[in-house]
């Protein structure tokens, strides 16, 4: 690139930047005058978690570990003050360092400033996307963390491989990885194209198959442990699509969010580790757990609710199927590497089983973590451009 050209790159990113900064600022500024500071159910056990450590230090919770990240996140914040004001300002902030990561990470990829542009336009405008910053949950943070991990391992397959670089792409790795307890998805996702030509190849075929079997069994023990303090089993045996619609028998939607019950209905004993209940529940009850199973995924992959206004509702369809086409338009022109393709499928899939065999949300929170997905892929089928020979190798 010859000078004047490098002027007028950086003249177009310097505006991209701006553009980009005021329209975070203008959506965040309605949004939170709109949700403003919203503790919720949930956010106690981040709360109580991060008082908690000002009495006593680190100490191991079972049930919120899987969550950690984010509890250090409010922890820092209610340094600077009590008011959950301050957890929220911060969210905010953090999610346009988010922002600025996935638009420095296209552009990475891509090797294209506008296709960067263009995908942090989409991110921002997303529905039910930045309105998590008012909520006192980890989807906010866990986003945020997700859009940097992602320009740090786009920056890290560039980069020359230093020791600065090793080190600061474990950190934010390892901060990720404790921010929700899905997370193992995104690894697991990461390592499925390796694992795929490591198995392959025809030598040590033996040894490969008891590492996958060894690798399955401990994944399963780990699932067991995320999974175990919830009560899948009680929304097996009530049918719901979206948790706990037992309790609301008269809610409009009761008939659409539920599934009817077997009167034969098999119920594994509860003294069993929570993956073999599962398991026994699947086998015996096995035609309507598919219906519950489809039923989950199909409200999780569509990201409508019933229960939602037309409007909201047609906003959410606009967005999200229009990023599913152009995702899967990159995915059909190759436009994206066979490696990015198997990587970004994994994930995907991941999340719509964990939803299969749990449960859909009211919100639809669950549906944050592929967000940032969809902008990347979106962005790039949009732009009909390949990814750069460097970011393909």
């Amino acid at each position: 690139m010859d000078q004047s050209g490098h002027i007028r790159f950086l003249k177009e990113r310097k505006s991209q930047v701006f553009i980009i900064s005021v329209l975070y600022l203008i959506v965040s500024i309605y949004l939170y005058n709109k949700y403003g500071v919203r503790i919720v159910t949930d956010s106690s056990r981040y709360l109580d978690y991060a008082s908690q450590l000002s009495i006593v230090g680190l100490y191991f919770d079972p049930l919120n570990f899987w969550y950690v990240s984010y509890v250090f996140f409010v922890y820092f914040s209610q340094l600077i003050g009590e008011s959950g004001w301050i957890i929220i300002f911060n969210q905010y902030v953090f999610g346009l360092v988010a922002v600025y990561a996935l638009y420095d990470g296209i552009n990475r990829l891509t090797g294209k400033a506008r296709v960067g542009f263009l995908g942090a336009l989409i991110f921002i405008l997303f529905p039910d996307n930045l309105m998590w910053h008012s909520y006192v949950l980890t989807e906010s943070f866990y986003c945020s963390m997700l859009c940097i991990a992602f320009y740090v391992i786009v920056r890290f397959h560039q980069s020359e491989k230093s020791v600065v670089d090793y080190l600061i792409t474990s950190l934010i790795l390892l901060i990720t990885f404790f921010s929700k307890p899905t997370s193992p998805a995104l690894f697991i996702a990461m390592f499925t194209p390796f694992a795929l030509r490591f198995l392959i190849e025809r030598s040590y075929r033996i040894w490969k198959i008891a590492g996958l079997f060894l690798a399955s069994l401990i994944l399963l023990i780990l699932a067991n442990g995320i999974i175990q303090s919830h009560q899948v089993l009680l929304i097996y045996t009530k049918g719901d699509i979206i948790f706990a619609m037992h309790k609301f028998p008269n809610h409009k939607d009761y008939e659409l969010m539920t599934i009817d019950v077997p009167q034969d209905l098999f119920v594994p004993e509860k003294n069993l580790p929570i993956m073999i209940q599962m398991g026994q529940f699947v086998t015996n009850n096995f035609i309507y757990f598919l219906k519950l199973f489809t039923a989950k995924i199909l409200m999780y992959v569509t990201h409508i609710r019933p229960f939602w206004s037309i409007e909201h509702n047609l906003a959410i369809l606009v967005f999200t199927w229009l990023t599913y086409f152009f995702s899967i338009r990159a995915i059909r022109m190759r436009l994206i590497s066979f490696d990015f393709t198997i990587i970004a499928s994994t994930y995907f899939l991941i999340h719509s089983i964990l939803i299969g065999i749990t449960w859909a949300d009211w919100d639809g929170r669950f549906f944050v973590p592929i967000v940032p997905l969809l902008v990347v892929l979106g962005s790039i089928g949009i732009s009909g451009k390949a990814l750069t020979p460097k970011a393909q190798a």
